[in-house]
């Protein structure tokens, strides 16, 4: 069977899309040795994450140039024509936007509802309608929609009251790259990044959904000597359009304590999980939460939030808290860092945790999900 994957969002500007798609495509071929799978890609776009060289080398992927942007009008007119050429029974777009008007069946990842929940995500009104319409638009012509979790589906059920039967839920995956490490390693990422002390880390963007300032302020409030013997780490690509974190670790007299990393290496972001002493979550809404997974099979301890999908993800592994709540992120915090044998278990339960999310089940469960939307014509 032929099956097409808009691979366009590997690029730069979407790092945990892209992730996604890169990752289910390179198991599509393991899991479907005998399917042929066409992979667009915008030869135009800034990928410094990933390399499509790794992707060709599989006898069953054949990537295939679409140089149109994902928002752009021009995919309208000319990735229908190229699907038909191809004689593919499926597309599948790992992003809410997608060619509308294609004769195959159509499937579109949807992988949350942010911008309709936390509209602050989208500070631009036209923004937040374009997301809207363009979610209408998918709902309309998607034979189906394929979500990360049962809260997010949920969360389209009630707000767009689309027919459950419609929805498919299939669990992201954890990379094998993901794993605890030796002291000579994590020494070495120390002395990179000059992290001295051991470390907090929370990696993520800094938009106002993600509850960095409530984080800080949880951690302004720890006691002196809890707090004091760790750093604060903030890691991930920084939006200039939320100056909102720098400026409460300046108005909480925070400078010495919390160190910004910005954005992290691919190759880098393992290891800077695993030298950490635990990590912490604190969003007020995920889609599903792939950084507590990653975290977790790292072997590091987890604290995040209890609500949307985050539960669901992490199960009895993590040690949960009310992200609206300054003092329940402390207080979890502050456990966290004073028991050991806390610590010790939620490394434990973590890493068996982590053990039941791969990226082979999620592209199993995929290939499952094409033939089954083929078969029902």
């Amino acid at each position: 069977m032929r099956y097409a994957v808009d691979g366009r969002c590997v690029q730069d500007h979407f790092p945990g899309i892209g992730r996604y798609a890169f990752n289910l495509v390179r198991h599509l071929a393991l899991e479907g040795p005998d399917d042929e799978f066409f992979v667009f890609y915008d030869p135009r776009a800034p990928n410094t994450r990933y390399d499509w060289g790794m992707l060709a080398a599989y006898p069953n992927i054949q990537l295939v140039e679409a140089p149109w942007g994902i928002f752009g009008l021009a995919q309208q007119l000319f990735l229908p024509r190229l699907l038909q050429r191809l004689g593919v029974a499926l597309y599948h777009s790992p992003y809410y936007v997608a060619p509308y008007f294609i004769s195959c069946p159509l499937i579109i990842s949807i992988h949350d509802l942010i911008p309709l929940l936390h509209p602050e995500a989208l500070p631009k009104p036209q923004l937040r309608h374009l997301f809207a319409g363009l979610i209408r638009l998918s709902l309309w012509r998607a034979e189906c929609l394929l979500m990360d979790s049962l809260a997010a589906k949920e969360d389209l059920v009630r707000m767009a009251r689309v027919e459950d039967s419609r929805i498919a839920v299939i669990p992201l995956g954890v990379d094998d790259s993901f794993h605890p490490r030796g002291a000579k390693e994590l020494t070495r990422l120390r002395e990179h990044w000059g992290l001295y002390l051991p470390y907090v880390l929370y990696l993520g963007i800094n938009k106002p959904h993600k509850n960095l300032v409530r984080l800080l302020q949880a951690w302004a409030e720890l006691p002196a000597g809890v707090k004091g013997k760790y750093t604060l780490v903030l890691a991930g690509r920084e939006d200039p359009r939320y100056p909102q974190v720098r400026e409460a670790v300046q108005e909480l007299g925070l400078e010495t304590q919390v160190r910004f990393l910005g954005a992290i290496d691919t190759q880098d972001v393992p290891l800077l999980y695993a030298g950490a002493s635990a990590f912490v979550f604190p969003s007020l809404y995920e889609g599903f939460g792939l950084p507590v997974l990653e975290a977790m099979a790292s072997g590091v301890p987890v604290a995040c939030s209890q609500v949307s999908a985050l539960p669901e993800v992490v199960g009895e592994a993590a040690l949960l808290f009310d992200p609206y709540e300054v003092e329940s992120i402390r207080e979890a915090l502050e456990r966290l860092l004073t028991d050991s044998s806390l610590r010790q278990q939620l490394v434990n339960k973590g890493l068996e945790r982590a053990r039941q999310f791969s990226w082979r089940y999620t592209a199993a469960q995929t290939l499952q999900l094409y033939r089954r939307v083929i078969a029902e014509g």
